[in-house]
Order: C-alpha cells, then structure tokens, then sequence
C-alpha cells in the first residue's frame, strides 16, 4: 500500500465504524436522565458507552498503521508524526474548551440563579472558576468539557506507543500492549488505585488502541479473519455473562469489549455496507464522527434532556433515541455555523 493511502473499500468501512461508534456514545449521553427500563440496561448492564469508546479508539489504532504500515520504522517519520497528532488532539481539546466556556458559563448562571438548580455538575463548575481549575484543565481534568478527558487520553495513548515505536519497534509494543491487558485485568479485581502516574481510563484503552494496530499490521495475514470469527462469537459469549451477571466492574467490561466488540464490528460492516440507506446514514454520522462527538455536550443533549423531561414532562422509552438523533443534527449545524463564522480555527 503506498503512503497515507487506504483503499476506498476500507476507507468507507472505517467511516462507518466511526459512525456507530459516535451513535453509541451520544445515544449514551441521551440516556443519562432517563429511568425506563430499556435506559437503566443501556448504561448500566451493558455499559454502551464503552463500545463506542473502544470503537473509537480500536479503528484509530487501525488507521494509523493502515495509513503509515511503511513508516513504523522511521524515526523523522514518527518525530513529525507526534508533532502533528499531539496539534491534532489537544488544539480541539484546548480550544472547544475556550468555545463552549462562555455559552456554558451562561447557562450554569440561568440554572443556578433563576431555577435554583443545584447537581453535581454545576458545583463542580462553580469551584473550578481558579487556578487550579485552570491547572488541571491543561493535564486532562476538564472541567468545562468534561467528555474531552477521552481526547487527552488518545494523546497520551499515541505518546506512549511512539515512543515505544521510537526507541524500540512494533514487536516490543504488541508485547508491552499484552502486560498492559494483564495488568488491566488483574487490577479488575483488585481495583483501588493505579500504580502509574496516568489516568486509569488511559491505561484501559491503551491495549484497545494497540489491538487495532496489530490487526491492521497482519490485514493480510490468512487467521486475522479467524481472529474476527473467534473474538466475535467470545463477544457474544461475554455479552451475555455481563447481562446475567450486571456487576461486573467498568475495568473488566472495557478489557473484554476493547478485544471483542471491535472484531464483531469490523465483520458486520461489510454487510451493513449493502444496506444503502443504513450504509449512508452510517457513514454521513462518521464522517462528522468527531465534531459531533466535540459538539453534542455540554449543552446540547442536556439542554434537550432537560425541556423533555422536565418542561415537557415526557419519560417514554422512545425519547432517548429521538434526543439522540436531533443532538447529533444539532452538532452538525452547530460545526457548519462556527466553520462558516471561522470559529473552527480554535479547533481544527
């Protein structure tokens, strides 16, 4: 394959994927305020915010060595490499943060003095207003945009694996991505803290992201498909076991999806991709996959969620999915407004 190339076939199958996962993680956020039945299972049992995350994070895995297979061993490769993505992650990161700081002050203002609204997100808000607050913004502690934790968390994830790839090679970091599994799972059962000096939720992905750069490194491997049949009929299996059993911890659910799920997907989209209405709703909700995953909080779902719920006063089971639909519309027209207002350069 030649540099930063990818087939179409495989471009469109990965844009897809993005396109299910960015579903499932605003789908996640629509569900918060909601206790029906079907909403408690989504985010509790099934824990439906990891499969996009671990989606997320298994095709960018994916991408990276589709898109540079010839250049892993490249050391000006990889220091330009780090340059640009450390830019790419944490510019939107930084600067939504500066976007959405004033819409949101205001609106925390109008809830907190005139509906005398008091939860755990707005005192939250009200005693990070310092330097501390500011502080722990720029190492990933996001009190504005709290959701951005995961692109922190991607930037660290690409530090690491660079600077494995750099001073070592792929091997080393399958290898290394393998004790980080173990460890993962054995913290599973013993959680209290972590021992390294990174976010726990950083560690858990980790592997995930690692897993998509082994598949898409042995694409042409004849048991990479095997792999995908296998991991996807375990996925089931897990499935099933998490349902029946719905304490099992947020570390071993991410261990067994961040393996699992991404194989179950990657066989599935071939046949979603023959479905043309499916195929190009999927793929139109990829390709902005990442400004609605910027766009849809904080204001935008929960301001939906709130004139449902409580101006509206409606808690029917099909509402989530309706605020799920109209926050990512919403995103999209909010990316296309601040483009067209070139406010997109705080962020792009």
């Amino acid at each position: 394959m030649n540099r930063g190339i990818m087939s179409y076939l495989k471009l469109n199958r990965l844009t897809l994927l993005d396109g299910i996962a960015i579903i499932l993680i605003v789908f996640y956020h629509s569900i918060q305020t909601f206790n029906t039945p079907d909403a408690i299972f989504w985010k509790s049992t099934i824990e439906i915010q990891v499969l996009g995350l671990v989606l997320f994070t298994f095709i960018s895995g994916y991408k990276f060595v589709l898109n540079h297979i010839n250049e892993l061993e490249d050391k000006q490769f990889l220091k330009k490499y780090f340059a640009k993505r450390f830019i790419r992650l944490y510019k939107p990161y930084i600067g939504y943060s500066l976007l959405i700081f004033i819409p949101e002050y205001i609106a925390i203002y109008i809830a907190t003095h005139y509906f005398k609204a008091d939860f755990g997100g707005i005192t939250n808000f009200w005693n990070s207003l310092n330097i501390q607050g500011l502080e722990n913004l720029l190492v990933g502690t996001n009190f504005i945009a709290m959701h951005l934790w995961y692109l922190f968390s991607l930037l660290i994830i690409t530090v690491i694996c660079i600077i494995i790839l750099y001073f070592f090679n792929i091997q080393t970091l399958f290898i290394f991505s393998l004790l980080m599994l173990l460890y993962n799972i054995i913290s599973a059962g013993y959680y209290k803290t972590s021992i390294f000096l990174i976010d726990d939720r950083t560690m858990l992905y980790l592997p995930v992201f690692i897993f998509g750069m082994f598949l898409a490194y042995y694409k042409d491997n004849e048991n990479t498909k095997k792999i995908f049949i296998a991991f996807s009929i375990l996925f089931v299996i897990a499935l099933i076991q998490i349902i029946n059993h719905s304490q099992t911890s947020y570390q071993l659910t991410t261990c067994v999806y961040g393996l699992t799920f991404p194989c179950l997907m990657m066989l599935t989209s071939s046949i979603l991709m023959k479905f043309e209405y499916i195929n190009n709703i999927l793929q139109f909700c990829g390709k902005y996959s990442f400004q609605i995953y910027l766009f849809h909080v904080p204001i935008i779902v929960p301001a939906l969620q709130r004139s449902v719920v409580y101006v509206a006063n409606l808690d029917f089971s099909i509402v989530p999915y309706v605020i799920t639909i109209l926050s990512i519309i919403l995103s999209i027209y909010a990316y296309e407004i601040c483009k067209k207002i070139r406010l997109n350069i705080l962020f792009e």
